[in-house]
């Protein structure tokens, strides 16, 4: 082509680069408007979680306070023996084994959301990689679009001027 006018070649890359745009927008529009359901649900079970454990953490605060309780009175009763042994009760063996029964559920709970937040921390890495897919697209298409877009603005602008001004001096504009 002459005048400046982008090559062909140049439009077709001018095309390229905007359907790399256009595909890094839909990407990133995809990522971040729709996440996926095992993420939202994975988000929703570490929630649960978390509630779950601290329901119990907060039910247990008693039964532990108490048998820590019992177990200073026992050692401190074992110390002042003499011999370092004391006698313990049937409801001091039932406090503290409550108190280890809840702590063994915390515990429990505690590993479960740990397990879910390291599956969720898996999701989110694999959301981030989508995302950093879409950036990349973004950056290709910016990258190949800019120096033809360049080159066929610039052959562009004196035409549209010329064309402007043709226009301007064969048909005046009426006041």
């Amino acid at each position: 082509l002459s005048n400046n006018l982008p090559t062909e070649s140049q439009l077709s890359q001018l095309s390229d680069g905007m359907k790399q745009l256009q595909s890094g927008i839909n990407q990133l529009n995809a990522s971040v408007s729709n996440p996926s359901p095992a993420l939202v649900a994975q988000q929703n079970k570490v929630k649960t979680d978390t509630q779950t454990l601290a329901q119990t953490v907060n039910d247990s605060k008693s039964d532990l306070l108490a048998a820590g309780g019992t177990l200073q009175t026992l050692g401190a009763q074992a110390a002042a023996s003499g011999s370092n042994s004391t006698t313990i009760s049937l409801p001091q063996i039932s406090n503290i084994s409550r108190a280890f029964t809840k702590t063994q559920t915390i515990i429990a709970q505690t590993t479960t959301l740990l397990n879910d937040l390291q599956t969720l921390t898996q999701q989110l890495s694999a959301q981030q990689t989508q995302l950093q897919a879409g950036v990349s697209a973004l950056n290709n298409g910016v990258n190949q679009l800019t120096p033809n877009a360049i080159t066929a603005f610039n052959g562009y602008n004196p035409l549209k001027y010329a064309s402007y001004f043709s226009t301007f001096i064969f048909y005046p504009l009426s006041v």
